[in-house]
């Protein structure tokens, strides 16, 4: 008699198939990124906006949700004029990202924007 575990997700029914499954989902799992400014130049904001989207769909990365006003939660942060979630398929396409050379102005767009920092969360 074969028993069937009880899990967060259907998977086939002998633990290891379940160890093999959660193995292969953390190797294709996304990654996430939080991105945060403090805006001293919005005319250089808008310019990095209009570009950004498809700078990070060339590696993959996608803008999940962001705000003009972000707010506390909990504690005391100092918080941003404007926050994001980034989302990538991996650390590699995240740092492939940040590293392109042919995305240099593009960064360099960014920053002039304000001070700003992106945390990969992964």
């Amino acid at each position: 008699m074969h028993v069937t575990h009880a899990l967060p997700r259907v998977f086939a029914t002998h633990p290891r198939d379940y160890a093999l499954s959660i193995a292969t989902e953390k190797e294709t799992q996304m990654i996430y990124a939080v991105f945060k400014a403090t805006i001293t130049n919005p005319d250089a904001l808008a310019s990095y906006r209009e570009r950004a989207g498809a700078a990070l769909a060339r590696h993959g990365g996608k803008v999940e949700t962001a705000t003009p006003a972000p707010t506390a939660l909990d504690g005391t942060p100092d918080i941003p004029d404007v926050a994001a979630l980034l989302s990538f398929p991996d650390a590699a396409a995240a740092r492939a990202w940040i590293d392109d050379p042919d995305l240099a102005e593009l960064h360099g767009l960014r920053r002039s924007a304000g001070s700003s920092e992106i945390l990969l969360l992964g």
